[in-house]
């Protein structure tokens, strides 16, 4: 456990969980396919989901895909490339795996004649053309803020203590526009010092977190502020 948080909750690099998958104590690779599925699994399979599938089949193919894609050298040594982004990699390899999948069943029910023509509808899902990149990048972000703020919650939310880190998280996340931090230390009966400390503890530890989790998902440090800015750039482009 590190500085308190529960086991699992602080990010391994991606790199270092898929090189414990493609090792050699069973026991270990399963536990880091199981925390690296639990991480990253949710915006994977709304990746399948957009792509044609329903729900409990796109589960079963990311599952699969975890037990087909990861445990192969390969994928450790695209992974290591200098411009690799976990968020790429797996969009890219998931839906080549996912067109795949498809491409052999309809082989096998045409009995092993496979034709370079899309699937036909009456015999697999309509597998979309291309993927819907920007709500994948959405749902990624939305997955990478989450676990930042679950971690903050888990550090500074605690008992006679939950109320204040609600407003005080509140503020943060709407730049400040809220009640005055003296109308806020008034009603909890702190000077307004003690609640600026505070403030800046909590925006402190979510740039820290923040960074962690994004530098969990690239290849080297120097490109964390870029894929932060980049992250932060979809949620202000908004839905499509």
């Amino acid at each position: 456990m590190r500085n308190g948080e529960w086991p699992g909750l602080f990010p391994e690099t991606s790199l270092t969980m898929i090189q414990a998958i493609q090792g050699k104590d069973h026991t270990q690779a399963s536990a880091a396919l199981n925390n690296f599925a639990l991480i990253y699994s949710n915006p994977m399979v709304r990746l399948v989901q957009n792509l044609g599938v329903a729900r409990d089949e796109s589960r079963d193919l990311v599952h699969d895909y975890f037990q087909a894609v990861l445990i192969k050298r390969k994928a450790l040594e695209r992974m290591a490339s200098e411009t690799w982004r976990l968020r790429r990699f797996l969009r890219v390899t998931l839906t080549r795996f996912v067109r795949s999948y498809y491409r052999k069943q309809l082989a096998q029910k045409r009995g092993g004649l496979l034709r370079k023509t899309v699937f036909e509808e009456s015999k697999a899902p309509l597998i979309k053309a291309a993927p819907d990149i920007m709500s994948f990048e959405r749902d990624w972000t939305r997955m990478i803020l989450a676990r930042v703020d679950k971690r903050l919650r888990f550090k500074y939310r605690r008992p006679g203590r939950e109320a204040l880190f609600d407003v005080l998280f509140a503020r943060l996340e709407r730049n400040g526009r809220e009640e005055p931090l003296a109308v806020i230390a008034a009603k909890f009966g702190k000077n307004e010092a003690a609640i600026k400390t505070q403030l800046k503890r909590i925006r402190d530890s979510y740039c820290e977190l923040l960074r962690e989790e994004v530098a969990a998902t690239v290849h080297d440090d120097g490109e964390v502020d870029r894929e932060i800015r980049y992250l932060f750039k979809i949620i202000e482009s908004g839905p499509s």
